[in-house]
């Protein structure tokens, strides 16, 4: 008898049988979870049950805490606001953040933390408006872009460590005068106005990386801001000061090296100074390397940047008076 030339292969039949339920029986897609306006008892949300719908106004009142899970994705519709007058904590990994999808806000919704407090560690926050108004702010090894930035008011104490804060209409606005701003270890880059400073009561910036922003600064008060102690992309007082508006203390300005240097020892207090300098240098060499592959393309300066920009005017881009925020029970 001769061999079969076709002998049968049991993995490629198995395999053949496998694509044709899947034809015939595609996976159904997980339906989003439409969100109350009102959560009014202490809620989590997990991955499993997500993404979250966001329509109108949904509100987490005094007395209330709402926590997301590593993997929540929420997805805000058109003019869709989040308002948090108790307590939000959004609590993400590095595999799994939690997400803020407010792209389809656009400047008539977003995140508005009033009077309330949240903390945000690994969570991405995509467009639409963040404001923290007479309330606290945590914000940790997170990311902001797309949207208004950081906008802080009234009586607000807000702590960034770590974050990116890019690609935004302005970085980071403080407007009041009861504001107090801490941030370390933080990339504010790429945005149509770096610092936007209308009114704030203490600031204290230090090891940041602020570069590549149309303008860098605008300090609308008549107190100096300090800024000592931070990363301007390389650039020497005199290469930054045109892109500042108003008044600033600059110097003296940090390499890049010293920054992770002091991110080392304050994130690893047992490592050594010796271990914390070599890491630093060889963060140096490597980041190094990297420029030098990217070599050529360079930000535009200041003004021709901020003509440029589709949203140079803060006060245009982002009106926080026309937005409905009025009967918040404050």
């Amino acid at each position: 008898m001769k061999p079969n030339p076709f002998p049968r292969r049991p993995f490629f039949k198995g395999f053949f049988y496998a694509l044709l339920f899947f034809a015939l029986f595609p996976p159904v897609p997980q339906a989003a979870t439409d969100v109350p306006a009102l959560l009014t008892v202490d809620t989590r949300w997990d991955a499993d049950h997500g993404p979250y719908l966001i329509r109108g106004r949904v509100l987490v009142p005094r007395g209330a805490t709402l926590r997301l899970g590593p993997g929540v994705r929420l997805i805000f519709e058109a003019r869709a606001q989040l308002w948090v007058q108790g307590r939000l904590f959004a609590a993400g990994s590095t595999v799994a953040p939690v997400i803020f999808d407010m792209r389809k806000t656009g400047t008539q919704g977003g995140l508005f933390v009033l009077g309330g407090g949240a903390s945000f560690v690994q969570t991405k926050l995509a467009g639409g408006w963040f404001l923290v108004r007479d309330g606290g702010l945590r914000l940790d090894s997170s990311e902001v872009f797309g949207g208004t930035g950081v906008y802080l008011q009234g009586r607000t104490s807000a702590l960034l460590t770590g974050n990116k804060i890019m690609g935004n209409s302005v970085g980071i606005t403080t407007a009041g005068r009861l504001v107090r701003l801490s941030g370390f270890f933080n990339r504010i880059a790429k945005n149509s106005y770096g610092l936007y400073l209308k009114e704030w009561g203490s600031l204290d910036l230090r090891d940041n990386s602020l570069q590549d922003n149309a303008w860098e600064i605008v300090n609308l008060t008549a107190q100096p801001a300090p800024l000592a102690g931070n990363y301007w992309g390389g650039l020497g007082s005199a290469e930054v000061t045109p892109k500042c508006r108003g008044k600033g203390i600059l110097e003296p300005l940090k390499g890049m090296e010293e920054v992770y240097l002091d991110y080392y020892k304050a994130h690893y207090p047992k490592m050594s100074e010796e271990q914390a300098k070599a890491l630093a240098a060889n963060w140096k060499r490597t980041n190094k390397e990297r420029s030098a592959d990217k070599a050529g393309t360079q930000a535009p300066a200041g003004p021709a940047a901020a003509e440029a920009s589709t949203e140079t005017d803060p006060s245009k881009a982002a009106d926080l008076n026309s937005l409905d925020l009025n009967g918040i029970p404050l």
